[in-house]
């Protein structure tokens, strides 16, 4: 009986035992990790900076392989376009990298070869996986959220995995997780050297746009210059889409040629140096032998392979094409069709200048909402470099609203001809879609249905054609002045007639101010005046100021960049009668401030404030504000949704004579989605609208509204109110199609 008691009591000593000691470990263990992980977090921002600039050469070379392609590739842009029949491509590349902190990365490519062409060049992104610094608390560009980030316990779980003894001292390495499911988020492991505390070696892995990419990151030896920067980076790229599959594996070597320690010099506002070689005009080389005296990384004998096999190809096209006397094939015309339809280019013509087409069939032209229904969008931009780097652009714009079945034009043309004070002429016309006068319905409305037809009244809408031409100066960095001109004509779809209802007659506006004595003199004047075109002539004056701008000289042409500090906007104009026939006499004075404040670990707060009126309101005129206004053909996605109004009806914009506006947006890669559920990982960042509008007939109107956004698609939802009542709610959609 003794016995069979002693042999039950020893596993459980054992396990009581075991319940003793390993919490106990496993406390050391997470002590140790810990404590190295807050070590380099807290040496991290130092170490980011403690290298000012380099300046180095960047070998990279390349593998692609498509494991299946299908017609939707196409349509994707900035996608890459492979050949038909072809799965296994190489590319090499060399380039001048210039650094210069805190994170601006300038690469001019010198060099360009390989079997992909186009694989490789039309995805400028996989250039920014070579371009980290491994201390900094953001990723490729603030895409991601560094593990050593100031805030990065926050959003990650450390595990120490083991360590080995170096001859620099003990090298551990730690295993990073993501708390929640973000693409801004990584993991993988990093090795620190206990003695220095250093990193040595990092791998992150994780998403950003169309790609799940493995980046394995080596860092100089300890001792050298070269101890803080990567000198060797391996990268794989896999992308799987819409049933296409496709996998790149990269090597990307810098040489560094010069290193600069301590803080940065003193550069003012002018980052020229910085920018060196994007200003380099410098032609890109597209020759084996270039790279191939400048190869970091040897062939593979499958690499030698595939080029052996590419040069072979490209010689028998040269000879088929010599041997070639008949037209084009239908297969060169379907695949031109191809390229109008699903690629973006740009075509150069010598002594003429630079086209840049987009493709038609491009979802990301598309946008949603339920104020406005569906729109498109298109444009091309057409350049021309003069000598002396003064700079002739020309960008037509089309758009079309398919609830409102209203077609949209413009033309913008700018001519910088001074280009180092950035004094340039410029000339935009285009169709400012419907715009409407309550000055002129009021009135009407205050006649009786049983006087008049108001069948035959047409002022519902008017149909505005406008053309701007404005000179612009910047007197001093940052500080703008404009002057010129601003011409409208505004039209109703039919000529108003004035028709009794009981005889059917026409009469005269005197004929029916005897009939209603109790018109006023301004009423009468504008049903005297009733037509169905109204014009104005309005010289413009206007005065930006952006405090400490940043900015940087291409070539003699100065080029600005952002600024700490808002950017604030004073307008100025006054309509001029006489000039034109039946021209209106106005004046128009509006104030716009506007301005972006990072908040760390990529959260954004932007701010928009304004006011403005129409001070002279003695003859009609037109409510139509230049910074309060619905704009048909925008251009970038924060023009569609943030500082502006999404569920006003288009007839307020143009219903009072002053206003004053303020906008906030709170922009944040983790607010609540990333917390709910493993699908929501997609959810790139989140944001929090609040737009309040006061107008005399609006006391206030303001709209609240939730935002997030993927790869694809941007979402808004909005409701609206007036005072405390609310209104109604809708949803915009603003298609992206990993443009990030």
């Amino acid at each position: 009986m003794n016995k069979i008691v002693t042999y039950s009591l020893k596993p459980c000593l054992l396990l009581l035992l075991a319940l003793l000691v390993l919490p106990l470990q496993a406390r050391r263990n997470w002590t140790l990790t810990d404590s190295l992980v807050e070590q380099v977090r807290e040496r991290a921002p130092r170490y980011a900076k403690t290298v000012s600039e380099y300046r180095a050469q960047l070998y990279v070379k390349g593998d692609l392989h498509v494991d299946r392609k299908n017609m939707l590739l196409q349509a994707l842009p900035h996608m890459f376009h492979l050949q038909k029949g072809v799965r296994d491509y190489v590319v090499e590349s060399h380039s001048d990298l210039h650094y210069t902190a805190p994170d601006i990365y300038d690469e001019k490519m010198r060099g360009f070869t390989g079997t992909a062409g186009r694989a490789w060049e039309a995805d400028g992104r996989l250039r920014d996986f070579f371009h980290i610094n491994v201390y900094a608390s953001s990723l490729l560009g603030d895409k991601l959220l560094s593990p050593l980030a100031p805030n990065g316990r926050n959003y990650y779980k450390y595990t120490h995995q083991g360590v080995q003894d170096t001859a620099n001292g003990p090298l551990h390495r730690i295993y990073f997780v993501r708390k929640v499911y973000s693409y801004q988020l990584l993991y993988g492991y990093m090795l620190i050297n206990e003695r220095s505390m250093t990193v040595r070696e990092i791998c992150y892995i994780g998403h950003t746009e169309m790609n799940h990419f493995i980046i394995t990151v080596k860092l100089g030896e300890e001792g050298t210059e070269e101890e803080l920067l990567p000198v060797h980076y391996e990268v794989e790229v896999n992308i799987k889409m819409l049933g296409n599959k496709m996998t790149g594996r990269y090597v990307g070597v810098p040489e560094y040629q010069e290193i600069a320690f301590g803080q940065s010099k003193e550069m003012n506002y002018d980052l020229t140096e910085a920018y060196a070689l994007t200003v380099d005009t410098t032609s890109m080389v597209r020759n084996f032998d270039y790279i191939g005296q400048r190869r970091a990384e040897p062939l593979t004998s499958e690499e030698q392979r595939l080029y052996r096999h590419y040069f072979q190809h490209q010689d028998s096209l040269r000879l088929a094409s010599q041997q070639e006397s008949v037209s084009p094939s239908e297969n060169k015309f379907l695949e031109g069709v191809e390229d109008i339809l699903f690629s973006r280019r740009t075509v150069v013509a010598p002594n003429i200048g630079s086209f840049r087409i987009y493709q038609l069939l491009d979802p990301s032209l598309l946008s949603y909402s339920r104020t406005n229904g569906i729109s498109y969008r298109y444009k091309i931009r057409y350049n021309q470099l003069f000598s002396g780097d003064r700079l002739l652009s020309v960008t037509p714009r089309l758009g079309v609203n398919f609830k409102h079945r209203e077609l949209f034009w413009n033309v913008n043309g700018d001519f910088n001809y001074w280009p180092w004070r950035r004094q340039s002429i410029s000339l935009e016309m285009g169709s400012g879609g419907r715009i409407y006068s309550p000055r002129i319905t009021n009135v009407i409305d205050q006649i009786p249905d049983e006087l008049l037809d108001k069948s035959q009244i047409h002022v519902d809408y008017f149909k505005d054609v406008y053309m701007k031409l404005m000179h612009s100066w910047e007197i001093t960095n940052g500080l703008t002045f404009q002057a010129g001109l601003s011409v409208h004509q505004r039209s109703a779809p039919k000529k108003s007639r004035l028709i009794l209802n009981e005889t059917g007659r026409q009469v005269s506006p005197k004929e029916v101010a005897d009939m209603l004595p109790e018109l006023t003199e301004s009423d009468f004047g504008i049903i005297s005046s009733l037509r169905r075109t109204y014009n104005s002539f309005a010289p413009r004056l206007t005065l930006i100021w952006v405090p400490g701008q940043y900015y940087y000289m291409s070539g003699q042409r100065k080029e600005n960049l952002d600024s700490k500090y808002p950017r604030m906007t004073l307008d100025w104009e006054r309509g001029i009668g006489g000039v034109l026939h039946h021209s209106m006499k106005y004046e128009r004075l509006e104030f716009d401030i506007r301005q972006t404040f990072s908040l760390g670990a990529m959260r954004e707060l932007y701010l928009r404030a304004g006011a403005g009126g129409f001070t002279y309101q003695k003859h009609l005129y037109f409510a139509d504000f230049e910074h309060l206004r619905r704009n048909n053909l925008p251009d970038e996605w924060r023009d569609e949704i943030s500082g502006r109004f999404q569920l006003l009806h288009r007839y307020m914009y143009n219903s009072s004579s002053r206003y004053a506006r303020f906008h906030v947006t709170y922009d944040t890669p983790f607010l609540f989605v990333p917390h709910l559920t493993k699908l929501t990982k997609h959810v790139i960042y989140e944001r929090v609208y609040l737009n309040m509008l006061y107008t005399p007939t609006l006391k206030p109107y303001w709209e609240l509204g939730y935002g997030f956004g993927t790869h694809l698609v941007d979402l808004g939802f909005f409701a609206s109110f007036e005072k405390a009542k609310y209104q109604r709610w809708g949803v915009k959609i603003s298609y992206q199609l990993f443009k990030r």
